[in-house]
């Protein structure tokens, strides 16, 4: 095994071990926040109201925080089955070689600064047109 091919296996373990501690957290969140809603529906009415609304508002940010982890755990369980194989990036055969452009020389005008066209012979460019100032500015 290459470097290379070492440190996206890493990664990709990493990312496990982190989906693994985001649904653990994920349960110790559910386990409080319903901790918290049995304290409060246990709270009789004579209790003081602010305790009562502190711990609502806790329940609400309680709620919120374990969206956004479950949001993240979910994020990181789709980056793991999507990357559970190496990449690897190996030399494509590129378009020099390709038999359906005949040629370098073709290649080498066709993916020019200029521009691409399906219609490329040899020895032509863009340089090599004269360039007509007159019919292209019509003022």
């Amino acid at each position: 095994m290459s470097i290379k091919e070492g440190r996206p296996r890493e990664g990709l373990m990493m990312m496990q071990e982190l989906d693994d501690r985001l649904k653990e957290q994920i349960d110790k969140l559910e386990h409080i926040r319903r901790s918290v809603g049995e304290l409060k529906e246990s709270m009789s009415e004579s209790s003081a109201k602010d305790l009562k609304q502190s711990i609502g508002d806790h329940m609400d940010w309680l709620s919120h925080l374990t969206q956004r982890v479950e949001t993240l755990q979910m994020n990181t369980t789709v980056f793991v089955q999507m990357n559970t194989k190496p990449r690897s990036f190996k030399g494509k055969r590129g378009l020099r070689q390709s038999s359906r452009w005949g040629g370098s020389h073709l290649v080498d005008d066709a993916q020019s600064e200029y521009g691409w066209s399906p219609i490329r012979r040899a020895g032509f460019s863009i340089a090599s047109r004269p360039l007509r100032i007159g019919s292209a500015l019509h003022l």
